[in-house]
């Protein structure tokens, strides 16, 4: 008898480009601003913070997670409200 782990969930790439452009309101400084690349852990679907759009949650990696709630902290973000 063989032990198979459950499949993992798909994931989504990083969209911390996405995240910036919609709730910060600029692009994403990128890794020529001497921003962090992705973390080692696979991006999730997120459902903090709100996306603009219903049911289009965004996929974060952790370390990017850190730094959309950064710009929010700074309050450089526009948090969205969910349409009812």
């Amino acid at each position: 008898m063989s032990y198979a782990p459950p499949p993992r969930p798909d994931t989504r790439p990083c969209e911390v480009e996405r995240v910036f452009r919609e709730l910060v309101g600029k692009p994403w400084p990128g890794l020529a601003a001497g921003a962090a690349g992705c973390s080692s852990e696979p991006p999730e679907v997120r459902t903090f913070p709100v996306p603009l759009t219903p049911g289009q949650y965004y996929s974060l990696c952790n370390g990017h997670l850190r730094d959309v709630l950064d710009a929010i902290g700074r309050g450089k973000a526009h948090l969205a409200t969910p349409a009812p």
